[in-house]
């Protein structure tokens, strides 16, 4: 979190916004929640966010992401929006479940993440807003998601 604000900082914070964002969706048809917090500048259509998620098991453990993203506005039309995001992390599975129990970090330590996508945001009011994203990445998967936004 220290990064993104010293990032923003030097990105100039004139009339720059933080945001908060939670979504619901499915991975490979799996579900999975997602949080997001960030900040976007005002005079250009740009955010850097900090995303977490946790996701039902893939293959045999649940398994929860976290990592930095960026996102560009690059279409508006009154309250819609249209965006690209691009997001780069590590995933991290559980402990262990039944008879698999206790795993070491390196066993749980699934590696690095790369995502992106492309979304609409549809703003409801001046700080309220809902998205819809679909994004695909490494390791291989399809991500749908709905969610909503609140700036400040």
């Amino acid at each position: 979190m220290r990064a993104l604000v010293v990032v923003c900082a030097l990105a100039g914070t004139a009339h720059a916004e933080w945001f908060a964002s939670a979504g619901l969706g499915a991975n490979t048809f799996h579900g999975f929640g997602e949080l997001q917090v960030g900040h976007r500048l005002c005079t250009v259509p740009f955010e850097l966010y900090l995303d977490y998620s946790y996701d039902a098991a893939i293959s045999q453990f649940t398994f929860q992401t976290l990592g930095i993203g960026a996102r560009t506005y690059f279409y508006r039309a009154a309250t819609v929006q249209v965006f690209h995001q691009a997001l780069a992390g590590a995933a991290l599975s559980s402990g262990g479940e039944g008879a698999v129990q206790h795993r070491t970090f390196g066993d749980r330590l699934l590696g690095g993440i790369f995502e992106q996508g492309a979304g609409v945001e549809v703003a409801l009011t001046r700080s309220w807003a809902v998205k819809a994203v679909v994004s695909t990445g490494y390791p291989v998967w399809l991500r749908s998601e709905l969610g909503v936004t609140f700036r400040w």
